[in-house]
């Protein structure tokens, strides 16, 4: 996507949410359009991506298809914005996050395509292979100082943590402190449930 592509589709974007009078957001993609117009699409696109995650996200906006669209288009340009401008992951950062990122996208794509034919131990560990892959690309970009690609790490790191919960839903109960919490929660579930028949 072109700067000037961009540029479009962060004005389409302020005049739909203009339209529904949301003028929050405006300011935010008025601030975001300003980056680009100075020269900086790696500011442009880090302000974008502020925006995602979290309750009262962009991701929480339900304005229009056309909206959507336009989201998606926007969210492609963030992430190959802070990959490719200004070499903000270079080098081994960059080999360990895209080898991460690629093992992810397979591990996702298995997991929608057909869940009766999975592997869910080896999925389990290929996950846990980017993962890894994945750390290891941010303690390279720590240690060079790209603190550029840092959001764009984190971000994929958390879209792992999220493919394994979602295969794995009880794993968070596996650590002992979390083990306690559950016993703690079931212990009293039992006492009241104990404390009613009586």
């Amino acid at each position: 996507m072109a700067h000037e592509d961009v540029r479009q589709t962060i004005l389409e974007m302020i005049q739909i949410l203009e339209e529904g009078g949301d003028d929050n957001w405006v300011a935010f993609f008025r601030s975001a359009l300003a980056h680009l117009d100075a020269g900086d699409p790696v500011s442009c696109a880090n302000r974008i991506r502020s925006g995602f995650g979290g309750m009262g996200s962009l991701n929480d906006l339900c304005i229009s298809d056309r909206f959507d669209e336009l989201l998606d288009e926007i969210g492609a340009f963030t992430s190959r914005s802070i990959i490719s401008d200004r070499g903000s992951i270079t080098g081994t950062a960059k080999r360990l996050y895209d080898q991460g990122a690629t093992l992810h996208q397979a591990c996702v794509d298995k997991l929608n395509s057909n869940k009766t034919t999975l592997n869910v131990p080896e999925l389990m560990a290929d996950l846990e292979e980017a993962k890894r892959l994945l750390f290891e690309a941010e303690y390279q970009a720590k240690d060079r100082g790209l603190n550029d690609a840092l959001p764009l790490i984190s971000e994929k790191q958390r879209a792992v943590r999220l493919t394994i919960n979602r295969l794995d839903p009880l794993g968070a109960f596996k650590t002992k402190k979390a083990r306690i919490i559950l016993n703690v929660i079931l212990l009293f579930f039992g006492c009241s449930l104990l404390y009613l028949v009586i």
